[in-house]
């Protein structure tokens, strides 16, 4: 899938990613896309682990305000325009902070309950 999203050495929180998962001569870029939004996960790979659940949930409190204006999904749940944005809206579901949690091995028990997080798919 990184392979497919490209951006080798662009962005920092997806080349730790890649390197958690194998991908040991990818360079770091020292640049992160959004930093606004996405600095606290970034850092969740940087840190001790005794950090890392506490950077997931920072980031996990406010990661859907923090999308405002800039996901076009964003509050589409209110939107009363018939077949426009109803027909997709699913919910909202943090799917980078489980990728996050899973590569760190972060277990669910120490992740703050969130109804933006599918915990479901954390395996630990």
């Amino acid at each position: 899938m990184l392979e497919v999203i490209g951006e080798r050495g662009k962005d920092t929180l997806l080349d730790n990613v890649a390197i958690a998962l194998g991908d040991n001569d990818r360079p770091i870029s020292p640049t992160l896309y959004y930093p606004e939004i996405y600095q606290n996960l970034s850092l969740a790979f940087t840190v001790p682990s005794a950090q890392q659940s506490d950077l997931l949930n920072q980031f996990a409190q406010n990661w859907y305000s923090q999308l405002e204006g800039l996901a076009d999904w964003h509050d589409n749940h209110n939107c009363e325009c018939e077949f426009e944005y109803t027909d997709y809206y699913i919910g909202y579901w943090c799917f980078e902070l489980v990728l996050a949690a899973n590569v760190l091995g972060i277990p669910k028990k120490s992740l703050a309950d969130s109804v933006y997080v599918p915990v479901d798919l954390i395996k630990n």
